[in-house]
């Protein structure tokens, strides 16, 4: 088992050794706390100020000589280095609060801490990133940073189709996967007024709908034929600040499976703040004439499935785009925040200070999405073949941010079984671990935005078990390398299965019974006899076949000898009961 101490120590830097987090000594001071109640209790404060410290300090000593030395022919390596490094300096100062809150549940510190843990080195290792590739185009003679509007990166498309895949990237590889896109794309950025208007970040929001069961979620999860999504989207603003004349594209997207001939598509017209209710409302509506059909069809689907603003999402995105077409876009999602919306008939979104706690969930990971047109669809450019065949990414293409969210919120407030809400696949792998972290050293890590509490209280040999079936820990593959999923409706299946047997063994017990009362005790005694052999089985078969869930075993379902057991026993029974009562 692989501690997280000796994770940190495989990771350190040796020019930079004595300025991490000391984390081996803070824990050291914390089993001393442990031993005696109170000696080392200052010890620990002191020296936990101390550590972070010498490291934000270091950090912001780094980033500044970073910033005033573009010409640097190491700065893009270093930059990498300031990445791993701030990282793994987080890391290890949320592991030990974590582990001072768990000892001393009284005197929690992490709501103290919980904005200094954070270096917020990413954005400005980014920004960094792509000043430097403008600076250096003899070195990345692909790449250039553009001004554009967001709103038109498709070329004035109103609507369009593309094949797209999505990717989830951990923060820490975020700084190589754009460092590897922004040598070979061109990456836009934002027309916005902002204290760094060269900065290749854009604020997106999105606003989606649903009703009160939930419809739009079961659809888009199970992707039925024709399933919609409706979005609100605006970009470059804090929804705070959203104003009447803001920009607000209206989204509807479709989902059409391959059988039906039709293509899944995404169509969308835009509008201004002020027109956001009527269009709620069903009012009549100004907008052009080749959105006119459209922006009927939104009205129609809200007041038909009496649809409400039910979530939000906010992150902050980089697009990467080819220099002379559109045939290869990528986006990159940082920083997504899940809101739940609270709205009352006057308003279509919250504003934050309305919010609470529990209407605030945080994911993360980044979200890669990939979106290629013929003639790249069947074969990709080689710098995307390589980024999507390394350890940067991992793939997700089912991955939705409406679905997730409001699987996310149902599972905060408890709801989801009393919903009859269906889990996503892509639910039980949110801690999928990149290499650079060994699993050993994330134990006890919460799943991804919510502190679900699961694993407490489980012994070891439970907590196996545990994992094993959420697919938490090795995932099991098949021979074709797929990852072997167990989906909770095949357990009910097995139980469904167990009844039916035991049901068949209770009818026959009871007519065992009932013949043994009428005098034929032979008879009687052989069926009831035949009801607990079947009893017997039921249960060895449930157990086996439970087992083999919970271990994602491949093969050893089909059932070869309970049917013919059964019928040749059934048979035997009756032919001997009909031998002694003749």
């Amino acid at each position: 088992m692989v501690k997280f101490t000796d994770y940190i120590s495989s990771c350190i830097i040796a020019k930079y050794a004595d300025k991490y987090i000391c984390y081996e000594d803070l824990n050291n001071a914390l089993e001393v706390r442990g031993k005696a109640k109170l000696v080392g209790v200052d010890e620990f404060y002191n020296m936990l100020e101390v550590s972070y410290s010498t490291c934000k300090t270091f950090i912001d000593a780094w980033i500044d000589r970073l910033n005033n030395f573009h010409d640097s022919p190491d700065i893009l390596s270093e930059a990498m280095e300031l990445n791993q490094f701030a990282f793994v300096n987080q890391e290890a100062l949320r592991k030990i609060i974590k582990k001072h809150d768990k000892q001393n549940p009284h005197a929690k510190i992490y709501i103290s801490w919980r904005w200094r843990m954070d270096f917020l080195v990413t954005d400005q290792v980014l920004n960094l990133m792509f000043n430097v590739i403008k600076l250096k185009p003899d070195k990345a003679a692909n790449a250039a940073l553009v001004h554009h509007d967001p709103t038109t990166l498709t070329k004035q498309e109103d609507s369009f189709v593309r094949e797209s895949t999505k990717y989830w990237v951990k923060t820490c590889d975020v700084a190589a996967v754009c460092l590897m896109l922004g040598q070979n794309l061109e990456a836009f950025v934002f027309d916005k007024k902002a204290a760094n208007p060269k900065s290749p970040l854009c604020d997106v929001t999105s606003v989606y709908f649903d009703n009160e069961n939930k419809d739009s979620f079961r659809e888009r999860l199970a992707k039925s034929q024709g399933a919609r999504c409706l979005r609100l989207r605006t970009y470059g603003n804090n929804q705070d600040s959203v104003s009447h004349n803001t920009k607000v594209w209206v989204e509807r997207k479709v989902h059409h499976e391959k059988w039906s001939g039709q293509t899944s598509s995404k169509d969308r017209f835009c509008i201004t703040g002020r027109d956001v209710m009527p269009l709620i409302r069903g009012m009549p509506m100004t907008v052009q004439q080749k959105n006119k059909m459209l922006c009927d069809e939104v009205q129609a689907l809200i007041q038909e499935r009496k649809m409400l603003p039910a979530l939000r999402v906010e992150y902050d995105r980089i697009a990467f785009q080819g220099r002379d077409h559109d045939h290869v876009r990528v986006s990159l999602d940082l920083n997504m925040r899940l809101y739940r919306e609270r709205t009352t008939h006057l308003d279509w979104y919250t504003e934050k200070r309305d919010l609470g706690l529990n209407d605030l969930i945080a994911f993360d990971h980044a979200i890669l999405e990939i979106k290629l047109r013929e003639p790249f669809i069947d074969t990709p450019p080689q710098f995307i073949r390589e980024l999507c065949e390394s350890t940067l990414v991992h793939k997700q293409n089912n991955f939705s941010k409406f679905t997730h969210a409001t699987y996310a919120f149902a599972v905060q407030d408890g709801v989801v079984e009393s919903m009859k809400l269906t889990k996503p696949l892509w639910w039980d792998e949110m801690q999928f671990i990149s290499p650079q972290m060994p699993i050993e050293a994330r134990e006890n890590t919460a799943i991804v935005g919510i502190d679900t509490g699961a694993n407490k209280g489980l012994q070891d040999d439970d907590r196996h078990w545990f994992a094993k079936m959420f697919m938490l820990g090795d995932q099991p593959v098949d021979e074709n390398g797929k990852v072997l999923r167990v989906e909770p409706k095949v357990f009910f299946a097995n139980e469904r299965t167990f009844l039916s047997w035991f049901q068949t063994a209770l009818l026959t017990c009871s007519i065992g019974v009932a013949v043994a009362a009428a005098g034929h005790f032979a008879v009687g005694g052989i069926l009831i006899l035949i009801g607990f052999i079947v009893a017997v089985y039921a249960n060895l078969t449930y157990l086996q076949r439970t087992t083999s869930l919970v271990n994602r075993v491949a093969s050893g379902y089909h059932d070869h000898f309970g049917p013919l057991m059964l019928s040749c026993v059934v048979i035997s029974a009756f032919l001997t009961a009909f031998a002694l009562s003749a």
